[in-house]
């Protein structure tokens, strides 16, 4: 009697999607079928940190069809060349050096012409600025030609490079067709996009940096183009040398579509806002500008107390406390998420804890203060009864270093360290309906081996519009 003791590929695919990459690797070296099926997860996010990497990856899918490709083809029927797998492309490599930038738009190009079912991609925009082989700048109409799928982009800057006109011809080929684009940091992308302005009209969450006044101009306008479609707008304000006085009821913010809004702002800027609209759903709202927020008090402040709907609601930075037990109590009956960072983070939970404030429905609680003490963990376990899912943290330190790259160059990174162990056990079961810690409280436990708390990962809401809960 024989039997057919091979896991159908739906299951095997669920099976595997909770492996870690070594693992899958190594089932992926079992038999052909388990090779194609773990291919499948491993070529669906490609990212490069290196020239070299990326010049290896396009040299192992182009070309004539690999012994490898030969032998799995012949025994599975449904086989897939290894670039059609791949979904998601990263570029995120040492763009700041120039010895390191090579012919990154010529190589990206063979990328694309190779991986047509590429939906989403997270690009550098100094590598693609010219193509150092021609002298030609970076061709996006041939991007769009060759990635018909792309419907979500993110493009970043970096320190000192300057964007010149001619590094986005065509880019509105791309742009067209896209539903979430991210331009965070991109400085005079928004400017240079003035004379022909991509329409987007599938757009449905932007993110983007503004530097100037006429950044503001651009956004005003791309936004009215797509003002029926856009559910997630996050702006970030980065005008250092001249700080800004806008208004963003220009933006139309409480208009019925959007359902989630962020601000960061890094600046002086004048903000003002009258009303968030009443289907506003995920507000975030990050303050480091140096400047005391009066003018915020005047204006936006109140405009979230008018709000009645927000699911999710997050604080970090600078900002005065005064409003927001004002505005967890006009969220209370919805709210089920909330994010706070903030160095007087003890002032709010006593301006909660004099107000006898229960927000019953919040089971997210990510709360970072470098002043907690388990005093406070024990209140906000009376303030918020029914949390879940939860991330406290108050050692949180970055140390600069310095790590040399491929060609010799220095280059400056921070490391995130931790502090001393605080957090008693005994603390933290006054949260009765507790399920599990993020990962970043585990290592401040003062007793990690009684812990009978699963980990998971909270991932913060900060330019995404909304947290999120991954176990681990």
């Amino acid at each position: 009697m024989e039997f057919n003791l091979e896991f159908p590929t739906e299951i095997l695919s669920i099976v595997f999607q909770e492996l870690e990459t070594q693992d899958l690797i190594s089932c992926s070296r079992t038999c052909w079928p388990w090779n194609a099926t773990a291919n499948s997860l491993l070529y669906e996010t490609v990212s490069f940190y290196s020239h070299t990497k990326l010049q290896q990856f396009v040299g192992s899918i182009t070309g004539s069809q690999t012994h490898h490709e030969k032998c799995v083809e012949s025994s599975i029927s449904s086989h897939q060349p290894l670039g059609q797998l791949v979904k998601s492309v990263e570029i995120i490599t040492g763009y700041s050096h120039h010895d390191d930038i090579h012919s990154y738009s010529t190589m990206l190009s063979r990328l694309a012409s190779k991986t047509p079912n590429v939906h989403a991609s997270y690009l550098g925009l100094p590598i693609l600025s010219s193509d150092t082989d021609s002298g030609l700048p970076f061709d996006w109409s041939n991007l769009a030609s060759q990635w018909t799928k792309l419907t979500n982009l993110s493009l970043k800057g970096s320190f000192g490079y300057e964007l010149e006109p001619c590094d986005l011809n065509n880019i509105n080929d791309v742009f067209n067709r896209l539903q979430h684009l991210n331009i965070t940091r991109c400085e005079d992308i928004l400017t240079h996009m003035l004379p022909s302005l991509p329409t987007m009209p599938y757009l449905q969450s932007f993110t983007a940096t503004v530097y100037h006044t006429d950044d503001y101009q651009a956004l005003k306008k791309i936004l009215l183009n797509c003002q029926n479609t856009l559910h997630t707008l996050i702006i970030d304000f980065h005008s250092y040398l001249r700080p800004l006085s806008v208004n963003l009821d220009d933006f139309k913010i409480g208009r019925k579509q959007l359902k989630a809004f962020g601000l960061m702002k890094y600046d002086d800027s004048q903000i003002n806002i009258t009303n968030f609209g009443d289907n506003l759903e995920h507000l975030e709202w990050w303050v480091y500008s140096k400047e005391t927020d009066e003018t915020l008090k005047q204006s936006i402040h109140k405009a979230m107390i008018k709000t009645s709907s927000l699911k999710t609601l997050s604080f970090a930075g600078n900002m005065a406390l005064d409003h927001i037990p004002l505005v967890l109590d006009a969220n209370k009956n919805c709210l089920h998420t909330f994010y706070f960072d903030h160095m007087d983070g003890n002032d709010l939970i006593a301006r909660l804890q004099a107000r006898n404030a229960r927000l019953y429905n919040v089971t997210t609680l990510c709360f970072e203060c470098m002043y907690l003490e388990n005093s406070d963990i024990r209140a906000l376990a009376e303030i918020f009864p029914n949390v879940e899912f939860l991330a406290l943290c108050r050692n949180r330190r970055s140390r600069e270093m310095t790590r040399t790259i491929s060609s010799g160059s220095k280059r400056t990174i921070w490391r995130l360290e931790r502090g001393e162990e605080w957090i008693a056990t005994d603390a933290l079961s006054h949260f009765q309906h507790l399920k599990a810690l993020d990962k970043i409280t585990f290592p401040e436990l003062m007793d990690q081996s009684i812990s009978t708390y699963q980990q998971c990962k909270i991932l913060r809401p900060k330019h995404k519009g909304q947290p999120s809960v991954i176990p681990l």
